[in-house]
């Protein structure tokens, strides 16, 4: 019997997965707004995290090494291009897609989770102020509206 799931080995090589997120987070590929924009978008955002989450759940193939933190910072800082863009498209209350919202913060926490060559103490303090400059950026959006 075959089982498939998350608890499946992975078939795709970390370098592959690696470069599937890659060109998922870092190429702009909604130049257009059109009324399913935000589902185009939360779709993407959906693949973003099936492919984050095969790489933390499988982990790294064993002779992979280890991924460098500059990629994932790459990637975590990216994530704030899709936030903007995110508020961006959406015009009004109304029309906001909540989903879009949650799994950009879903792919950023999956993004810091994943393990890397730097140590862990520098990590949290590298994510801490990344935390802090995006709740800083949140504040202005929210100032600059009211």
């Amino acid at each position: 019997m075959t089982t498939f799931g998350l608890h499946h080995r992975s078939t795709l090589s970390t370098p592959v997965l690696t470069r599937i997120i890659r060109v998922l987070l870092m190429h702009d590929f909604f130049d257009h707004h059109t009324q399913c924009t935000q589902f185009d978008l939360e779709l993407h955002l959906r693949c973003v995290i099936a492919s984050l989450r095969l790489l933390s759940v499988h982990g790294i193939c064993p002779g992979s090494g280890t991924l460098r933190f500059g990629y994932f910072n790459e990637l975590y800082n990216r994530m704030s291009w899709w936030q903007d863009y995110n508020c961006g498209q959406s015009g009004s209350e109304e029309t906001k897609n909540y989903n879009n919202e949650f799994l950009i913060v879903y792919a950023t926490d999956l993004i810091a989770s994943v393990p890397s060559d730097r140590t862990r103490a520098a990590n949290v303090a590298t994510r801490m102020i990344a935390a802090a400059t995006a709740l800083g950026h949140a504040v202005t959006l929210l100032l600059r509206r009211h």
